[in-house]
């Protein structure tokens, strides 16, 4: 069975390769889909690790992260309305980094980052919309130039068919 995978798509800090093989899916039914990300990103909540060395879900990840330094991790989702489309991870040296405070501020500037997106979505919504608009003038606008054209060739053609009748129907002279 084929699972899905998440795909970072960019870091900061002391990375250190990390991210080059790491793999986490959002299968919850497999050991990489039970840490913070994927669970995170299964739930649309934030979820943070503050003793990667001692958690038993960091499994998958804990030799790696602790050859960094890492000590804790906490994931916090990007979410959109009806849908959490990535999120923002981070790792500290320090145990028990995330306390209330800290997943406060994070999980703000999650929801500003997820603003900022939902806020791109709908601009490029609109503009795909206005553009669709557009088009659906342009071409109603050569709908109705060919509909007149059209139209005003019948008119001259039965003008010329009445005028044709008239003559026809005069007496003719001898």
């Amino acid at each position: 069975t084929s699972t899905l995978l998440v795909r970072p798509v960019a870091s900061y800090g002391v990375v250190e390769g990390y991210l080059d093989n790491i793999r986490i899916s959002l299968d919850e039914n497999v050991p990489e889909g039970k840490g913070p990300t994927g669970k995170a990103l299964r739930e649309g909540q934030y979820f943070v690790c503050n003793d990667i060395e001692n958690a038993e879900f960091m499994g998958p990840w804990r030799d790696e992260a602790l050859k960094r330094g890492y000590r804790s991790s906490g994931a916090f989702p990007f979410k959109l309305p009806g849908n959490t489309l990535g999120a923002l991870n981070l790792y500290s040296d320090k145990k028990d980094i995330f306390d209330d405070e800290e997943i406060r501020l994070l999980l703000e500037v999650a929801g500003d980052v997820s603003f900022a997106i939902d806020t791109l979505e709908n601009e490029e919504m609109r503009r795909r919309a206005e553009e669709e608009l557009k088009n659906k003038i342009e071409e109603l606008e050569r709908f109705y130039n060919i509909a007149v054209g059209r139209e005003l060739k019948m008119k001259e053609l039965k003008r010329e068919i009445e005028r044709l009748t008239a003559e026809l129907s005069k007496p003719k002279s001898r």
